[in-house]
């Protein structure tokens, strides 16, 4: 064996060094701030991504709904959950959000002999739910939302049905609140059942318009820059009720606003 082999060491070339240069102090800064300008570049796309695929998703939601719906209308002679929120003397359209509200009560005889579907507590869409037409909550909510009603927060409360239940979606009901007249499923593709949340700003999960879920269960993407400037932020008092009233009532009747 050579005996020089484990001890030679590769020596420079000519005299020069092997070692390479590390990177200098402008090519660091040069390297930021390319990088900086192309994930400026990057995250409106991404964001503008992420927000389109929660869309399809909220879709597939507001679908899920509207099927459950209509087997809810063909199970009880085309009717459709009722709200009485828009029973009362002086309507609350901006409630139709919420799918269970605290009871004191278990329902007179009254109610359970008129309404066949009442589970006490449950109101609207949240019939859905107690009456196992939707088996988990997870679908009234839209994976866009970032206001403060978040899937997660309402767990325990919809396993036991307690408190005030508040969805991402706002439910048309089962009468129009100033006609009185009964929501059919005739003419289900000029029918609005369901609408992205409308009771206040925060309520809005898309900032420039809406998913609508019409009767012939299809959801259509409405673009509604001015919309989020027409909720009000906080709970409407005076003519606001008024106005925040006429709103959704002209969405929900087809009145012009989202032709």
């Amino acid at each position: 064996m050579n005996k020089h082999a484990s001890t030679s060491k590769v020596r420079p070339v000519h005299g020069r060094s092997l070692q390479r240069p590390g990177f200098s102090l402008i090519e660091l800064l040069v390297v930021m701030a390319i990088t900086g300008v192309l994930t400026a570049l990057l995250v409106p796309t991404l964001s503008t991504i992420r927000e389109n695929a929660n869309r399809v998703i909220s879709a597939s939601n507001q679908r899920t709904i509207g099927q459950a719906l209509t087997m809810y209308a063909s199970d009880h002679k085309d009717r459709l959950p009722r709200s009485r929120v828009i029973e009362l003397s002086n309507p609350m359209p901006g409630e139709l959000m919420a799918a269970h509200f605290e009871h004191s009560n278990t329902g007179s005889q009254d109610q359970r002999r008129y309404q066949p579907d009442y589970v006490a507590g449950w109101e609207g869409i949240g019939l859905l739910y107690a009456l196992r037409y939707v088996e988990g909550h997870e679908v009234f909510y839209c994976p866009s939302h970032e206001g403060e009603h978040q899937s997660d927060s309402y767990t325990q409360a919809w396993e036991e049905g307690r408190g005030t239940i508040y969805t991402n979606y706002h439910y048309s009901g089962h009468k129009n609140w100033e006609t009185g007249l009964h929501r059919r499923f005739a003419a289900a593709d000029r029918l609005v059942l369901l609408t992205d949340g409308l009771r206040r700003r925060s309520d809005l999960s898309h900032r420039t318009g809406l998913n609508v879920l019409m009767g012939d269960v299809s959801v259509r993407w409405h673009e509604l820059p001015t919309l989020l400037a027409r909720l009000p932020v906080e709970d409407p008092v005076g003519i606001e009720v008024r106005d925040h009233h006429d709103l959704i009532s002209d969405l929900f009747n087809y009145n012009g606003v989202i032709d």
